[in-house]
């Protein structure tokens, strides 16, 4: 067995050891007849209960042979995420006025990227220029020369809005910023693995000393204002779901109406296909649809959380398509009150 950190967890554990140690870490479950300390002898008593073991060398095989039919399950431990390095000169986000359109360059990887993409560019408003740069996935863990992976020019642009769909791709944001002249990035975190929160934190450092706007909105259907001009441009037309729900005779949905619509299409899937459906079934309706759109949001779940980011965006919708819904049916409950017709 190799010298290597590992995390051996199981079930009906009394406690949790959480520090790392350079040699083997075992956490087993049961008694341990025998087990050789780093200096060669019995370090631990014979027919006792432990709730985890730590060896500091290789196990020797009859050792080895002895723990594992205790060991339930075997997880070695994530690796860090690559450092982003900010590469190159320094640059600083110039002051500019916008005008009244927004210029954008969406960086994609993937399938999940290109239905964005598609979205955006169809449903952008006509005075918003949208251009797209595609990099590979096939990239290395640490990038330390960014040339290889990017072109000599860029568009130049207000805003980056940068869909990430691998672990490492997070290192060219820094670069892209720089190269395309933006002043802003939106950078959603529809999967962790593809933006890991440590990657996010470099970034926040990198380009608050550029004076580079950013929003990282988890998942990309949480995007709200924040106060910086090239966010909240595009912010005002995609994000989170805000939505008008009308209803003729007050028991059914005749129209939702997209104010702000999710940026992979799902609201307006949803407005499109809610019509006709009674006002006290629209939230679970709404949820349902969300679900077959489908949502391009993570299933795993989130410790943080304790839930999935799809599970979180199809909240988003349906805690908007609530409060509509609310609005109509308070209005229906005061209307009937018995208590108004009292003498």
């Amino acid at each position: 067995m190799e010298h290597t950190p590992v995390s051996i967890s199981y079930s009906g554990s009394p406690e949790r050891e959480s520090r790392r140690y350079a040699g083997i870490k075992l956490i087993i479950d049961g008694k341990v007849t025998e087990v050789l300390g780093p200096d060669g002898g019995h370090s631990l008593d014979r027919g006792r209960d432990y709730g985890w073991i730590i060896l500091e060398g290789p196990l020797a095989p009859e050792i080895e042979g002895r723990l594992e039919p205790m060991i339930l399950e075997f997880k070695a431990p994530p690796p860090k995420p690559p450092p982003v390095q900010g590469g190159g000169s320094e640059y600083l986000a110039e002051t500019r006025d916008l005008g009244g359109g927004l210029s954008l360059l969406v960086v994609w990887q993937g399938e999940y990227g290109e239905r964005i993409l598609r979205w955006l560019i169809s449903n952008a408003p006509p005075d918003w220029d949208v251009a797209d740069l595609i990099i590979t996935t096939d990239l290395p863990e640490i990038i330390d020369d960014p040339a290889p992976f990017l072109p000599e020019d860029l568009p130049q642009v207000d805003l980056l809005v940068f869909l990430s769909e691998s672990r490492n791709a997070p290192q060219l944001a820094p670069d892209l910023v720089r190269g395309s002249n933006a002043v802003a990035i939106i950078a959603p975190v529809d999967r962790t693995d593809w933006m890991p929160p440590g990657q996010v934190t470099q970034l926040k450092r990198i380009f608050s000393r550029w004076k580079v706007d950013t929003s990282f909105p988890r998942p990309f259907c949480a995007l709200e204002c924040t106060g910086a001009e090239a966010i909240d441009r595009f912010a005002s037309v995609f994000g989170r779901p805000e939505v008008e729900i009308l209803t003729e005779d007050g028991k059914t949905v005749s129209e939702m109406r997209v104010i702000r619509g999710s940026p992979c299409g799902c609201t307006r899937y949803v407005a499109e296909n809610i019509v006709g459906e009674r006002l006290e079934d629209a939230v679970e309706r709404a949820g349902l649809l969300h679900h077959h759109f489908p949502c391009l949001a993570s299933m795993e779940r989130e410790d943080d959380l304790d839930d999935t980011l799809m599970h979180v965006s199809g909240l988003l919708l349906k805690r908007e398509v609530e409060r509509e819904v609310k609005r109509h049916l308070d209005r229906k409950i005061s209307y009937l009150d018995p208590r108004q017709f009292k003498r």
